[in-house]
């Protein structure tokens, strides 16, 4: 079974604001455009339950420089 999960938390969405990270999304969200871009599918990723339940938990994380 999969999941989607936000790469950037929604608990950060005052961060994403004030980062300005909206700049980066192309896509936008199927939502009112007031409204943040967090839920965009660019701030998105598909994983297991269980890989889900270990990002939540930031016992997982995944290195973009690698």
């Amino acid at each position: 079974m999969f999941e989607a999960g936000h790469i950037v938390p929604l608990a950060a969405e005052a961060h994403w604001i004030q980062e300005e990270f909206d700049n980066e999304i192309t896509i936008a969200s199927p939502q009112d455009s007031k409204v943040s871009e967090i839920n965009s599918i660019q701030n998105g990723m598909l994983l297991s339950r269980d890989l889900h339940a270990l990002f939540d938990a930031y016992d997982l994380s995944i290195n973009p420089d690698v």
